[in-house]
């Protein structure tokens, strides 16, 4: 009722990684009974659920809840299947009646009958009448799967299972791009791109071999989009409702990220996985992809191949550049105003500085009900992301009237070589800003990061620079100092124009722990003109 997501969520996910956990122990200590019981105990808790489709996705109280199919009540399903499959013969000997009968009846009710429904309400994800497919599709298929193969043994339906896999996830790829990015970032990669690399080396195993796309060179660019998004020192670039933080590299990636370089032969993988620094503290998997878990653990031996490189990019697709080079690693973003899950941040910059963050992207916060709605917080305006505000006007998301117009930038133009890039920002504000132009090129080459901005309103009206940063800045005329690391970075600007800065706290959990801290900074650097032109600059060989 109040929009909060999470107090929900903690308590029913903590459930489910609570099982993964159990079920792990107990194989992994060999069936001796240590684990077994509690592990039952969770297990018959998740069965006694009325539903496994959590509140934010469930429809209206009309539709039979049976048919309904979200992301967790499919990942719910391969974690109980896993759980099924690895335990059954212990559960047997404690309950020989009844149990494993009721896991089974769950698991064909909540996942294997829905998913191969016709029921079309909320199940938009399977891409049937023309919707759009996104990470959903992916996920669940991977999941469906896993229930398919660890539990179900009826020819027939395992047949239609595999088939309606395959008929969802054509229906994904025909959303794909060529370049092989993910719209909607790096964790939301974890759920998409990743989730198909994990089919098809299900659907390779299951066929020992006859049906096998794992070299097919577009499986290779489908994950190598996540060494392309790595800012380096184990965070990568935020874009969209994803984060920074270092966590974000911890134990079940790196395992997960060995096994995708061996498989395919990524050096580039490879390259991302050396330079993360391996594995850290041991975790046992992610409770949304019960197949990836269990097989991660089986991935022991490290990868020593330096062959590869991380290398730079351009990725038409969706507008973004990365660079790695002055001992930096930069994040240069067109694209629009309607991509899933994203935010509006056309025109944005994001510069790491030896592993460090020196202009950021602040993230998500924890979903609630305003994430998805007009009313969403903060974190998703322009106001801040490093984009200029325009005549008082900040970025707005959606259509402008028409699904072939969007709020976007235009005339887009990349230069990899030079570390350029450059286009018009005006169609990515309301027409009341009244903006005749407003082009912005971005470089980063020799040591030197340039911001060029030059603007024309229909008549007088501010212009403002935004620049989001985790340290404080320190100002002079035309001149702004940030302490990162033991190193002091110096910014240049123009020293006519006015400068303040705004102290944002951040009392939400996801972002002061991406970030480390409680409160991050927006520097807005503005002029009042018709016209005129704005440069900002950081020289990083001279700090």
């Amino acid at each position: 009722k109040n929009g909060n997501r999470s107090n929900f969520e903690k308590k029913y996910f903590q459930r489910r990684k609570m099982l993964l956990s159990l079920t792990t122990g107990e194989v992994a200590d060999g069936f001796k009974g240590k684990y077994l019981q509690k592990a039952m105990d969770v297990l018959w808790s998740i069965l006694e659920e009325t539903t496994w489709v959590v509140p934010a996705h469930r429809q209206p109280e009309n539709y039979p809840e049976c048919k309904w199919l979200d992301i967790f009540s499919a990942a719910t399903g391969g974690i109980v299947a896993a759980a099924y499959f690895f335990l059954k013969d212990e559960i047997k000997k404690e309950m020989p009646e009844g149990f494993c009968e009721r896991v089974l009846y769950e698991l064909r009710h909540r996942v294997t009958e829905p998913f191969m429904s016709d029921f079309s309400p909320f199940h938009c994800w399977k891409g049937t009448e023309g919707w759009y497919v996104n990470n959903w599709n992916p996920w669940i298929v991977n999941n469906a799967l896993t229930v398919t193969v660890l539990t179900e043994k009826n020819t027939e339906t395992r047949r239609r299972v595999a088939a309606f896999s395959a008929d969802y996830l054509n229906r994904y790829l025909n959303f794909c791009f060529e370049d092989g990015s993910c719209v909607e970032g790096e964790s939301y990669f974890f759920k998409a791109n990743a989730s198909f690399f994990d089919i098809a080396e299900l659907y390779s195993e299951l066929t020992n071999g006859e049906y096998n796309i794992m070299d097919e060179p577009y499986v290779k660019k489908l994950m190598e989009y996540l060494p392309n998004m790595y800012a380096g020192n184990k965070r990568y670039f935020t874009m969209s409702d994803c984060g920074s933080s270092k966590e974000t590299m911890n134990s079940d990636v790196v395992r997960f990220l060995k096994r995708m370089a061996k498989r395919l032969n990524s050096k580039t993988l490879a390259a991302l996985v050396c330079d993360a620094g391996g594995e850290t503290e041991f975790t046992c998997g992610d409770h949304t992809t019960a197949y990836r878990s269990i097989r991660d653990l089986t991935v022991s031996d490290k990868i020593t191949d330096k062959g590869g490189t991380l290398t730079e990019i351009y990725m038409d697709s969706v507008q973004i550049m990365t660079l790695r080079r002055c001992g930096c690693t930069a994040f240069f973003k067109g694209g629009n105003n309607n991509e899933p899950h994203g935010h509006n941040d056309c025109g944005e910059f994001q510069i790491y500085y030896k592993g460090e963050p020196l202009f950021i992207d602040p993230g998500v916060e924890v979903y609630t009900a305003a994430s998805f709605s007009e009313k969403r917080q903060w974190c998703y305006s322009s106001l801040y992301h490093n984009t200029p505000v325009l005549n008082g006007t900040e970025q707005v998301a959606g259509y402008q009237g028409s699904p072939d117009i969007r709020y976007a930038a235009t005339e887009v133009k990349a230069d990899l070589a030079s570390g350029r890039m450059e286009m018009e920002l005006g169609r990515a504000y309301p027409e009341d800003a009244k903006i005749k132009s407003a082009k912005r090129i971005m470089q980063l080459n020799d040591g030197v990061f340039t911001v060029s901005d030059s603007y024309c309103f229909e008549q007088s009206g501010r212009y403002e620079f935004h620049l989001m940063t985790t340290a404080k800045p320190q100002l002079s005329s035309g001149e702004m100092s940030l302490q990162i690391g033991g190193d002091i970075v110096k910014c240049l600007f123009n020293p006519d124009y006015e400068v303040c800065i705004e102290e944002i706290p951040v009392n939400d959990e996801r972002i002061s722990k991406m970030w480390n801290q409680n409160v991050l900074y927006c520097t807005k650097i503005s002029a009042f003109k018709q016209s005129g032109e704005f440069s900002f600059s950081v020289n990083l060989y001279s700090t």
